[in-house]
């Protein structure tokens, strides 16, 4: 792919590259809403890639323009933990 009228804006250059490999829909909002609230951790996952993924979800939501309070995220979070891996 090559973008003619943005040879000289690096930022135009990368929104076009954004709008074409990773647009924002509603429905890749509906799928990242999906993917945070359905995760779950299994009672011997490792923690610390449950982390990594739990934020790249949040990451992803917030690049679709989807923002929760931290309260949400928290709570989200927690509901991610087996039952008896509560965190507080």
């Amino acid at each position: 792919m090559y973008v003619e009228d943005a040879k000289d804006d690096p930022a135009k250059i990368w929104t076009t590259l954004k709008d074409r490999f990773r647009p924002t829909t509603h429905i890749t909002k509906v799928q990242a809403i999906k993917n945070i609230v359905s995760m779950r951790m299994a009672e011997d996952d490792d923690m610390e890639a449950h982390i990594r993924n739990f934020t790249a979800a949040k990451r992803r939501l917030e690049e679709h323009g989807v923002s929760f309070g931290e309260v949400v995220y928290r709570t989200l979070f927690q509901l991610s933990m087996p039952s008896g891996n509560l965190v507080g």
